[in-house]
């Protein structure tokens, strides 16, 4: 039954795409940290490069933009300069472009051919390589993000979704590959005491479990929204956490981030010499709010609208924007003779 289920929602989460009308001026999102956003962008990374659609300019409106192309670049920053040490056994994490990719995919899809890769792998005894994109707009005040991901690979790496000012100032997604495959850690920053003991925050730092038996080596939407006064967690319009301590202000504003990397540390663990680990990505959706106007942002009457891809309960675009629709029908047809029989 249950994986029934995962199959058929995982058919309509390869299927999203984000529909949105150009003439938008702001956009909604529901759910516990529910908000009006000023911006709007999407990032679809599934068949870059394949003929059709996908190589039709990107549209580019005056508060929404949605990307098919090999252009997500003009909006991202890939990072290349490391992260020093600490303090030794902790190594540098050398984050570099060569580690953010466009793979070819090898699954059994017809709905995407590519997808965007971070990795991260352990070079030798004093270098992780690693892979980091920065949203390029660093006065972000809120913002919900969606991240359509999977992980993999040998343990010792961390995937992480972020905003981040500094380190009081952050609300993470990770996912360590040491970990269990059903497990998520959700924070804000400060989420220890620090040295000597580092003793965790309780409600600034948890492990959550996957809903539904799911594992994160699986494709998941992974969701944070961050509004001054909250940040709220997401695993397939599942909330699995939600905190009102140390979340992030408003102003001073914070960044976006994306990430796979390691450091040889006991918080993320340790990665054997020639072992490496990927972070898989089929789409970014972002909304969020900014101190100053965003760079394609114009001032017109608003016009209120709703992603598609932004449910209450489901996957990528999903179940509450197919209401009446004869997919969902046919689903919960297909679902109900499941069930009775």
């Amino acid at each position: 039954m249950l994986l029934f289920n995962t199959f058929l929602l995982a058919i309509l989460a390869t299927t999203a795409e984000s529909k949105i009308d150009t003439s938008c001026t702001a956009f909604q999102s529901r759910g516990l940290a529910k908000s009006i956003w000023q911006y709007y962008r999407f990032y679809d990374f599934r068949n870059i490069g394949r003929s059709g659609s996908y190589n039709e300019p990107t549209v580019d409106s005056k508060t929404a933009r949605i990307v098919t192309d090999r252009s997500w670049t003009d909006d991202w920053y890939l990072r290349d300069y490391p992260r020093k040490s600490p303090a030794p056994p902790i190594i540098p994490v050398d984050f570099i472009p060569e580690r953010v990719n466009i793979t070819n995919s090898t699954d059994d899809s017809r709905d995407y051919s590519t997808f965007l890769t971070l990795s991260s792998a352990r070079i030798d005894d004093e270098t992780q390589e690693g892979g980091e994109i920065t949203f390029k707009e660093f006065n972000v005040t809120a913002a919900s993000i969606r991240v359509y991901a999977r992980v993999h690979g040998i343990r010792g790496a961390c995937a992480g979704i972020f905003t981040y000012l500094n380190d009081t100032q952050e609300s993470d997604i990770e996912i360590f590959t040491k970990d269990p495959q059903n497990i998520i850690h959700y924070s804000n920053q400060p989420a220890s005491t620090g040295e000597p003991d580092w003793t965790p925050i309780p409600g600034a730092t948890v492990n959550r479990t996957m809903p539904d038996d799911t594992k994160w080596t699986d494709w998941h939407m992974h969701r944070l929204d961050w509004i001054p006064d909250r940040s709220v967690f997401f695993v397939n319009g599942h909330q699995i956490n939600t905190t009102t301590l140390h979340v992030p202000v408003a102003s001073p504003p914070s960044g976006i981030y994306i990430d796979m990397w390691g450091s040889n540390s006991s918080w993320v663990g340790e990665m054997p010499i020639g072992g490496e680990a990927w972070f898989d990505i089929q789409w970014i959706e972002l909304l969020f709010n900014a101190s100053t106007p965003s760079p394609r942002a114009k001032d017109r009457e608003q016009k209120l609208c709703t992603p598609d891809s932004d449910m209450e309960v489901s996957l990528g675009v999903g179940l509450a924007s197919m209401k009446d629709s004869w997919m969902l029908t046919l689903f919960s047809f297909i679902l109900t003779v499941f069930i009775w029989y």
